[in-house]
């Protein structure tokens, strides 16, 4: 005896969800009127920060949360607004014999290597150099 083969129709797509037609506004009356449009990042962050006095408020109640996990978020989000997050150590390793630098470039890596070493919010007198360039100082010999 032969099997029947049942040949699967192809589900069709009810009209409302059908792609619009080549050419066509998929929103041809455009945005609803009487909805907002925030028009920049700067919108959002004035509008923000004129609720961050009680967005502290409400933090520093809830640092006297009885639930830890509570009252830990709320430190850590108080004392990192007040003192900035703390900074992550980086390792390196140098793969270049330092004893074949010129005495400007020795200079420029000393100079990035006490700048990276300083406590946060220590400003150094002078000019400030991008990192970037003065890598670029060092490799080119200037």
């Amino acid at each position: 005896m032969a099997e029947a083969t049942q040949v699967a129709e192809k589900p069709t797509v009810p009209p409302q969800l059908k792609p619009w037609k080549k050419g066509q506004s998929g929103n041809p009356r455009g945005r609803a009127k009487g909805t907002k449009v925030v028009r920049s990042a700067l919108d959002v962050r004035s509008l923000a920060r004129s609720y961050s006095t009680k967005a502290i408020m409400r933090l520093v109640k809830l640092m006297d949360s009885p639930k830890e996990t509570v009252a830990l978020a709320a430190c850590i989000a108080i004392l990192d607004r007040g003192y900035g997050k703390p900074m992550q150590s980086v390792q390196m390793q140098v793969n270049r014999d330092l004893s074949r630098l010129t005495d400007k470039e020795l200079e420029t890596l000393i100079g990035l290597v006490e700048r990276s070493m300083l406590p946060a919010g220590q400003v150094i007198e002078g000019q400030a150099i991008e990192p970037a360039a003065a890598a670029g100082e060092a490799e080119n010999g200037d």
